[in-house]
């Protein structure tokens, strides 16, 4: 599997990324979805999804589009891998909620590592008002849906 990455993606995944990380305490809204660590402790790693899980990830991958709903990504997808609130930099209590994202994975060689090159996924970017603004992987093939 070839992976595709720009610098583009590196720097708006790693911008998401320390949003995560310097919130983690703060999850004032809760996705409904199983958390990473959730993902972590019910997955044996070096973690590769089955050929199924990954077949239906990548073939239903263009029929993803700006505008969907939980639902129609759940349908489409299936449940994610993990599910994360996002908020702004600014500290507590400044922070504001900018939305959420579901992580499908394909493969996550480490769990205590990010590694943009060597975490095979797919990530749907949810606005305030749960709906799918910005769809992103490093799967060659799988472009770019919508803006952050």
């Amino acid at each position: 599997m070839k992976i595709k990455f720009d610098k583009k993606q590196y720097w708006l995944l790693s911008y998401f990324t320390s949003i995560i990380l310097m919130t983690g305490c703060y999850e004032i809204h809760q996705t409904g979805k199983p958390s990473y660590q959730d993902f972590v402790s019910s997955h044996s790693f070096p973690y590769i999804a089955s050929q199924e899980r990954q077949a239906q990830i990548i073939e239903k991958y263009s029929q993803l589009t700006v505008g969907l709903t939980e639902a129609d990504v759940f349908a489409l997808l299936g449940e994610p891998d993990c599910a994360e609130p996002l908020y702004t930099k600014a500290p507590p209590p400044n922070m504001e909620y900018l939305g959420f994202r579901w992580i499908y994975y394909l493969e996550k060689p480490n769990p205590n590592l990010t590694n943009l090159k060597k975490d095979i996924a797919v990530q749907i970017y949810f606005n305030t008002e749960s709906k799918t603004d910005w769809i992103v992987s490093n799967i060659d093939g799988l472009d770019e849906i919508g803006s952050p």
